[in-house]
Order: structure tokens, then C-alpha cells, then sequence
């Protein structure tokens, strides 16, 4: 019996009919409480001052946290069997989790593949010309990107690049932020080949960014980051600021550059605060709001 299992001990007084005093130990098992008498005296106190002891240690032991199943180095291996165990279930419920959403996004990928086809079939109703437009905007298939090993950094970052290319290119847009880039390079490998952000991310600001000693100077397309930490991909001969600076010869805001370069506003914004860092563009702050002019100073010097 183990001595941690006693739950309590109990001395009854001696009754009159019986010759010797009760004791009652109380185990805590399995199967419930069980309880137990002993009625030879020198045994009794023995085993009860044993309990006690035991009771006693036990309580300490809970008390600082220390047992002998943690102690010494066995302790420490047990804890980190126990850590890899649960790492171990972590990571295969987390593989369960993804295994499923790529069977949804299978579905999904099936369905808009279907809907394109039709669509091309039927390219002379108007109708169907809006519907090919709104799916080529969601397109799920592109050999390049489907077929680059995302384990590799330096393909990884050329076929971003590739795809950043030819996204650009076929808009008003120059430039995109690095997580709507992700978003639709993982979109156009399609569910069985998703790219963690993490990844993207490592091997864009490698390869792509130009303070890297990694840049690949013939890549099509470049990662800028601003002060504010908000990360762009933009084609190698991208004309931003220029178009900018020419935006804002009559007064340029967040929203009205926004729509002209066809870009969100947060990174309108970002593009606007960038150019009046480098000085640019200067700002007026009125009640109408807050505009970015061309800098005269800058262009044509200071009157002597």
C-alpha cells in the first residue's frame, strides 16, 4: 500500500465492551474510500505514526511543488517527454485542422474552375464577360506559382516576384502590400500547396529588398518597406513617386491618390508621408482637411 493513498487517520476512544481502542484508516483508491480498523496496540501505533508521518511528508511535498517523480535528472526527462508529448498532439491536431481546410478549399477551387470555364464558353454575353472578370480577379490556377518549391527561399521569392509582375502589370496599380500579394500568391497554387506567411515573408525580405546583401538584382519586382513597418511589393521600374509628386500639383489627399493609383488608402497614405519625408512634398493642414503639395523649395531653390 502507498503511503500517499491514506486519506486520513482516526483514533476512536476505547468503548466499553471492546478492550482496545478503534482505528480507522481511510484509503483513497479507484474504486472510492475504503476504510480499515486495526486493533493490536503495538501495531496500531506504529502504523498510525507512520501514517501521520507520511500524511506530513506528503503535504510538504505538495506544498513547494517538489515530488519524486520531478526530481533529479529522471525529473527533468520526464517533463520534457511530457512537453514533447503534448507538442506532438499540438501539432497533429493542428495537421487534422489543416487537412480539412484543404479538403474545403478544394470545393471552393473546384467550383470558381468550373464557373471560369463556363464563362469562357459563353464569352459573348455580357453577363458572362462581368463574371469571367470578377473570377480572373480571383484566379486559382497558375502553373509558376503552383509548381515552386516554397521549402526553397531563393524560387520561393523569384516566382513572388514573377507573380507580383504579372499582377501589376495588368492594372493601374504599381505596387501591392506584402499580405494581399500572399493572399492571392497562395490563391493561385491553389489548396494543395499553401505558403505559411512566414515563409513569404523571410524569403521576400531576403531576396527581394534591396538593403539585403541577398537581392537579386534581376528580379522583376522589389520589397520597400516605410517607417511605419507597412511592407510593399512594387515593379523594379516602378514610376510611384513620380506619379505622386504630379498627383499633387493641385493638392493631393489620402483618398483622392488613393482612387488615381488605384491602391488602398492606408497605402496611399504611407506613399503621400514617405515622399514629405524625403521632401517632396510639403503639407497644409487646414480646416478642409490635411493636403500634400509639391515642394517648391526642393525644385526650385531658395530666393537669395
Amino acid at each position: 500500500m502507498a503511503l500517499d493513498s491514506v486519506v486520513r487517520v482516526t483514533v476512536g476512544e476505547r468503548k466499553r465492551f471492546l478492550k482496545k481502542a478503534r482505528l480507522t484508516v481511510e484509503l483513497q483508491g479507484a474504486a472510492g474510500t475504503c476504510a480499515f480498523d486495526a486493533r493490536d496496540a503495538f501495531r496500531r501505533d506504529a502504523f498510525a505514526k507512520a501514517c501521520e508521518r507520511a500524511l506530513v511528508a506528503a503535504r510538504r511535498r505538495t506544498a513547494s511543488g517538489f515530488t519524486t517523480q520531478t526530481a533529479g535528472i529522471a525529473g527533468l526527462a520526464r517533463k520534457r517527454r511530457a512537453k514533447r508529448d503534448e507538442a506532438g498532439a499540438l501539432a497533429a491536431e493542428t495537421r487534422d485542422d489543416v487537412r480539412a481546410l484543404m479538403a474545403e478549399a478544394s470545393a471552393v477551387v473546384s467550383m470558381l474552375k468550373k464557373y471560369q470555364a463556363r464563362a469562357d464558353r459563353a464569352s459573348g454575353d455580357d453577363a458572362a464577360l462581368g463574371a469571367a472578370r470578377q473570377l480572373g480577379a480571383m484566379r486559382v490556377a497558375d502553373d509558376d506559382a503552383a509548381a515552386v518549391d516554397a521549402g526553397d527561399g531563393k524560387l520561393l521569392a523569384d516566382a513572388a516576384a514573377a507573380f507580383a509582375s504579372k499582377l501589376l502589370g495588368a492594372g493601374a496599380a504599381k505596387s501591392v502590400t506584402l499580405t494581399d500579394l500572399w493572399c492571392r500568391f497562395n490563391r493561385a497554387r491553389g489548396a494543395s500547396g499553401l505558403v505559411s506567411p512566414e515563409d513569404f515573408a523571410d524569403a521576400c525580405g531576403r531576396y527581394l529588398d534591396r538593403r539585403s546583401p541577398d537581392f537579386s538584382r534581376d528580379a522583376p519586382a522589389t520589397l520597400r518597406v516605410f517607417r511605419s513597418g507597412v511592407k510593399v511589393v512594387a515593379l523594379a521600374d516602378d514610376d510611384t513617386r513620380a506619379r505622386v509628386v504630379a498627383h499633387a500639383a493641385g493638392g493631393a489627399t489620402a483618398m483622392g491618390l488613393a482612387v488615381a493609383l488605384a491602391v488602398p488608402p492606408a497605402l496611399a497614405a504611407e506613399l503621400l508621408a514617405d515622399a514629405e519625408h524625403d521632401g517632396a512634398l510639403c503639407r497644409d493642414k487646414s480646416s478642409a482637411g490635411l493636403a500634400f503639395y509639391p515642394n517648391a523649395f526642393a525644385t526650385r531653390g531658395v530666393a537669395a
